[in-house]
């Protein structure tokens, strides 16, 4: 997947909309509900609880 990375320093001062914005392309937001969940060791790694609306 493609993502946009967005800088960690940027994160706290992102809303929830603005993170998925900029993290998880728009086609794929309509087809999942997800809850992004930063990788605290790394900071570089993603993962998502999605569940198929």
């Amino acid at each position: 997947m493609n993502r946009r990375q967005t800088p960690r320093s940027d994160y706290n001062a992102m809303t929830d909309d603005e993170f998925m914005d900029a993290q998880y392309p728009l086609h794929l937001r309509l087809r999942f509900d997800c809850m992004p969940v930063l990788d605290d060791a790394g900071g570089h790694a993603y993962a998502a609880r999605c569940q198929a609306r």
